[in-house]
């Protein structure tokens, strides 16, 4: 491997551009790529005086990967005619006031002494033809790398309301709670297929998402994250927390992200009871609450919109997959409840509410029922054959009458669903 060499580093408070070459022997000397890294402003981290670069070439099969030690600012690789992506790390020295023990780092600036700072997310694609020598852009973003659970919550501790990029590196151990409040905005990546698990005897939950003058945001997973990123609640060890908690500001989830094997009282995934969850992508499965909303538990002026991913696999008395009750809203564009079951009512999902029938709206995807043609794994069941489907429950003081609903057969994508009318119920 040969590496060619070149150096520019400009720095100012803010902003700091980077430009990467080296080279290393693959294909004919008429085959090459050429990667042009541009760092964008590192916000909330400051300190990237010097970068170390992992450039890795793939076309599907195979890997190139070259390193480039600070000093070197182009690299030259060598490839044979095909179609290529290509991802960028860039790694520095993580700042004191990252660090668990808040020390500094000793020695030189070398990988073992390092952590990621910068991704490129969206690794574009380009075509080398014989002889062609193609320039390419690659934008990294700045994020900051943690190895465990105790330099998470001091990242977050000290994070500022600029929206902050946390990417785990490996798995983690949770035995506190991460608080997400005020106007603090933090992403959560992965750069491989990770798992955060609960320490065995911590019964506490994983995050909240809560009060402040602010509107704090918890996002899971992002476009073009490099790995998965698993939540699993552990063992059943008297375990009566949600993973994740939300009380005010904004939780949003997306693909690659699973939350799964946890036990609580309610909301085995997820508890809303303030602000707003919404589910873009990703999986909620294999959940168990001991009472209401085997998944996701929305209540007290919290709101559920599900537009994409899957809700299956729960369990619950009533509302296997969700539970939405009082002044909680549950909304439905797209995305799939299967597979879910209720000891009681409401085996995809329960709707319970006191004088409002505004609760549950359906205007896409698919909660299954329980269709004698589906497959077993995708039936929603609810034992006691009240709303295998959907159940709603309105209850209204006397004299007026209570309204029940049901749906029990599979609602596709055609079919809409609201609380309030009694369209398409069974």
């Amino acid at each position: 491997m040969k590496i060619v060499k070149s150096i520019a580093i400009f720095t100012t408070l803010s902003f700091i551009l980077f430009s990467c070459s080296g080279a290393f022997d693959g294909a004919g000397e008429g085959d090459q790529g050429s990667i042009r890294i541009d760092v964008a402003s590192p916000r909330a981290v400051t300190d990237l005086a010097s970068m170390e670069y992992e450039i890795t070439v793939s076309n599907g099969t195979s890997n190139n990967t070259v390193r480039i030690g600070s000093g070197n600012t182009t690299a030259t690789i060598k490839v044979s005619p095909g179609s290529y992506t290509i991802n960028v790390r860039a790694f520095g020295k993580t700042p004191d006031i990252y660090r668990n023990d808040g020390g500094a780092f000793a020695g030189n600036s070398v990988f073992s002494d390092t952590m990621l700072r910068g991704v490129s997310f969206n690794a574009p694609s380009i075509t080398v033809r014989s002889g062609q020598a193609v320039d390419q852009r690659v934008t990294v973003n700045p994020v900051i790398g943690v190895t465990s659970w105790a330099q998470l919550l001091r990242v977050v501790g000290v994070a500022t309301n600029e929206p902050t990029t946390i990417v785990i590196m490996n798995d983690l151990t949770a035995d506190d709670v991460c608080i997400i409040n005020f106007f603090l905005n933090i992403t959560l990546a992965a750069d491989g297929p990770v798992t955060i698990n609960r320490r065995a005897g911590y019964d506490g939950t994983f995050f909240t998402v809560e009060y402040g003058s602010g509107s704090p945001t918890l996002t899971l997973g992002r476009e073009g994250m490099r790995g998965t990123l698993t939540m699993h609640g552990g063992a059943r060890d008297g375990n009566i927390s949600s993973i994740i908690y939300v009380t005010s500001g904004n939780l949003v989830m997306n693909d690659g992200v699973t939350l799964t094997g946890n036990y609580a009282n309610y909301g085995a995934a997820v508890y809303v009871s303030g602000g707003d969850f919404t589910m873009n992508g990703g999986t909620i499965s294999n959940n168990e609450a001991d009472f209401y909303g085997g998944g996701v538990y929305v209540t007290a002026g919290g709101s559920f919109t599900l537009k994409n991913g899957t809700i299956s696999g729960n369990k619950a008395q009533e509302g296997g997959g969700v539970y939405a009750m009082d002044l909680g809203t549950f909304t439905l564009s797209n995305g799939t409840i299967s597979g879910n079951t209720a000891t009681k009512a409401g085996g995809g999902v329960y709707v319970h509410s006191v004088e409002d029938p505004n609760i549950f709206t359906k205007t896409g995807g698919i909660i299954y029922g329980n269709d004698g043609t589906l497959a077993s794994n995708l039936r929603n069941t609810a034992e006691e054959d009240a709303g295998h489907a959907v159940y709603v429950y309105i209850y209204y003081p006397a004299p007026l009458p209570e309204t029940v609903r049901e749906r029990n057969s599979t609602a596709g994508p055609d079919i809409t669903l609201d609380s309030s009318n009694a369209t398409n119920w069974e």
